[in-house]
């Protein structure tokens, strides 16, 4: 494996990838000159002061370490997990922006990967900057050096889940929650059994699904009962595949949402998309 190169580099930023990393090439004198390089932390028209942190035949990775001259596009992330959790990587950049940076991604695949080229592009659809998400998949791992059970997304190294204490992308009633959810697993008996929590939300119901990889014990089906009822979620149960999710209890409320525009309700199940 070629050894990476610490020394830091001055690089400028011309354009994103899908995954929110900035792309630049290596400077005329580097060993490898003029190879791309994907930058955690940048963005297009930026200088910036990076550091590298892989390298494959076709690419290089690398982080900011300073940015030299920032994007007019730049705004301060309102998140205080940022850059750590991996959950949502652009915050850096203006929502109009990032809009744009995603329907670019969207149009460039579809003409790479598809061989299609639209004839037509509607303009966006837009809702709530903040507390949007309705859906999701967390992680949920118990970890001996910090004495606690973390409940939230993967870091940047996926390896490892992020300590958060909030997700302001996520509707209130669940991103305001996350510690109360790690510690609700952290008193189960079976804490070390349940790998992730998925939630979906519809107009008058949010529901909680714990994938366990053991059978619960009485008194843990207890905790999780009351959690749901003093918290406001339903609670459903994930011993096996898909067909095993269950409700906790016979009073799980239905999950839905109206859209009035139509005069239509939909129904959709814990685990729909």
């Amino acid at each position: 494996m070629a050894r990476l190169d610490h020394t830091p580099q001055t690089l400028h930023i011309t354009d994103l990838i899908h995954d929110g990393r900035g792309v630049a090439r290596w400077p005329e004198g580097h060993a490898q000159a003029s190879k791309a390089v994907f930058v955690s932390g940048a963005l297009p028209g930026e200088t910036v002061r990076v550091q590298q942190t892989a390298r494959s035949k076709q690419f290089d990775e690398a982080k900011t370490l300073e940015v030299l001259t920032a994007s007019p596009d730049r705004v301060q992330p309102r998140c205080p997990h940022f850059g750590v959790c991996a959950g949502c990587v652009l915050q850096h950049l203006a929502e109009d922006k990032q809009i744009e940076a995603k329907q670019r991604v969207l149009l460039e695949n579809l003409q790479r990967i598809g061989h299609v080229t639209p004839g037509s592009v509607l303009p966006p659809l837009r809702g709530d900057s903040w507390g949007y998400r309705r859906k999701g998949r967390l992680s949920v791992r118990r970890v001996e050096k910090k004495d606690k059970t973390l409940v939230g997304f993967r870091e940047t190294d996926p390896r490892f889940v992020a300590d958060l204490r909030e997700c302001h992308t996520l509707v209130p009633q669940i991103g305001f929650k996350l510690d109360a959810l790690g510690a609700l697993v952290d008193g189960l008996d079976a804490r070390r059994d349940i790998p992730q929590i998925e939630f979906i939300a519809g107009d008058a119901a949010t529901v909680l699904v714990f994938r366990h990889l053991q059978a619960l014990s009485d008194a843990d089906k207890t905790r999780l009962a009351t959690f749901g009822t003093t918290h406001g979620f339903s609670m459903f149960l994930q011993p096996g595949g898909l067909d095993s999710v269950h409700p906790l209890t016979a009073d799980a409320s239905a999950l839905s949402f109206h859209l009035p525009q139509w005069d239509i309700e939909l129904q959709f199940r814990p685990l729909d998309f």
